[in-house]
């Protein structure tokens, strides 16, 4: 009889520690799965923070370029991204590279350090073509023309639905324009904002 009750003893608490270890594998399973989505998250918003840096870094050389210079680093009405890299018109006041990002060769585009598969542009429009959604560029020899930057993404599909980087970014510049479209067999997706006050043209 005290043999059946030691028994019955045994199995009772082997029931509660099988009851203790379920418990806790469900708590460290829940908690694995807070963890984990905190720390997606947190490297979804690192990647945010660098590229606004990135940003705030080119619109600022580009500025730089106008100080030393006397003139925008232009090609026609776009950014001539090589012109902040290497004095391709041999100005004696040039005193760049003025970003550490590389240009994408015969572009107006820099390529992002943080995201390999973003584009990164300082465009002058004009603020009526950019409130009306208008992508054109803005002559500044004869308008007066605001610095609206550009975030591009080319994906080798023909999905335009927005990058969800894209919709966290959004909430950094309230004001930004999305627009896509299909070239070939590749997506393009543009995210415009502003990155500088009004240019006075000349």
């Amino acid at each position: 009889m005290k043999k059946s009750m030691n028994n019955k003893s045994i199995l009772k608490k082997a029931a509660m520690f099988g009851l203790d270890a379920r418990i806790a594998l469900a708590i460290f399973g829940a908690l694995s799965v807070i963890s984990g989505a905190a720390l997606y998250s947190a490297i979804s918003n690192a990647k945010v923070t660098a590229i606004v840096y990135e940003v705030n870094e080119l619109s600022k050389s580009v500025e730089q370029y106008y100080f030393d210079n006397f003139s925008y680093p232009m090609s026609g009405t776009y950014l001539s991204a090589i012109r902040l890299t290497t004095n391709s018109l041999s100005l004696t006041t040039w005193n760049g590279p003025y970003t550490s990002l590389s240009e994408v060769t015969a572009t107006r585009f820099i390529k992002s350090a943080s995201n390999p598969d973003m584009l990164l542009s300082i465009t002058p429009i004009s603020l009526a073509n950019y409130q009306a959604g208008s992508r054109a560029g803005c002559d500044l020899k004869t308008t007066k023309c605001a610095l609206i930057s550009t975030i591009r993404i080319v994906k080798s599909d023909t999905d335009t639905s927005k990058p969800s980087i894209f919709t966290q970014l959004e909430e950094n510049y309230p004001d930004a324009i999305y627009y896509t479209y299909i070239s070939g067999s590749s997506s393009y997706h543009e995210l415009y904002f502003f990155s500088g006050g009004a240019i006075m043209g000349s």
